[in-house]
């Protein structure tokens, strides 16, 4: 219940690894910062952009807002490709490495696996570069595996939710019943969260102290900056405004993202 849900929140805050993922995600990455590292001089200018783009800094800091005042579920906190283990023969998903867990608000666990996917997506033609091989089936798995992450969310979160409210009103609970366009509106709005933590992962792989290594391990080192550019490119847009990309009235979930994600390649 409602009441039960509050004190969780209050209980389990997470402050000190809170703090941690504002200083790396949220701040760092757009300051001169000790940690920050890149490739280098490859990115010497485009980290030097993200430093005065003034834009990008208030598309940020409203992130950060979000990021510290919505309490809205119990996320992972560092959810990412790496962090599921799949248990093929019950059918069961687990998550490992919870340190990081805490409430907040739900699109940055659901942006930071999209971002892990993206990146994973641009690192392809480094690969591609340096062992000869065609990754075009893979370039294909990962953005429909992007569009499989929120189709499959969202699509799960509404099914709960119309359960919910017909156990409440079942019930005989004093509420007020979400309306079909009160869900679509808030989805919509998840949605946007969801991208603009997305680009600020991808912000921070790039500049910040911790790394991907679907392009870490790419040795050559201009094949490496090139892919990491298109992230940056991407990452940019989505955390200045990531309706830009994916419009609010757009109803074909993150196609326009894919969409995007491709054209960077040329």
């Amino acid at each position: 219940n409602d009441e039960a849900f509050r004190k969780l929140a209050s209980e389990n805050a997470n402050t000190e690894m809170c703090a941690l993922t504002e200083q790396v995600i949220f701040t760092e990455p757009y300051i001169v910062a000790s940690n920050n590292r890149w490739t280098t001089p490859q990115l010497d200018a485009d980290a030097a952009e993200l430093r005065e783009d003034v834009a990008l800094h208030a598309g940020i800091a409203a992130l950060k807002r979000k990021f510290v005042e919505a309490n809205e579920a119990l996320l992972h906190g560092d959810l990412h490709t790496g962090s599921f283990m799949l248990d093929l023969e019950h059918q069961t998903t687990y998550a490992i490495d919870p340190e990081f867990a805490f409430y907040g608000p739900m699109g940055f666990d659901i942006g930071a696996v999209i971002s892990n996917l993206l990146i994973c997506f641009f690192s392809q033609d480094g690969w591609e570069q340096v062992t000869g091989e065609d990754r075009s089936k893979s370039r294909e798995f990962l953005l429909e595996a992007v569009k499989a992450v929120w189709d499959g969310f969202s699509s799960r979160f509404v099914e709960l939710w119309k359960q919910r409210e017909a156990e409440r009103k079942a019930a005989g609970e004093a509420h007020v019943p979400a309306s079909d366009a009160y869900m679509r509106k808030y989805m919509r709005e998840l949605r946007a969260d969801a991208l603009g933590f997305s680009g600020a992962k991808m912000v921070r792989r790039i500049v910040g102290i911790a790394h991907n290594a679907d392009l870490e391990e790419i040795q050559d080192a201009d094949a490496r900056a090139k892919c990491e550019r298109r992230v940056l490119a991407l990452g940019r847009r989505l955390v200045t405004n990531a309706r830009d990309v994916v419009a609010d009235d757009d109803e074909n979930g993150v196609d326009a993202l894919v969409a995007a994600a491709s054209a960077l390649r040329g």
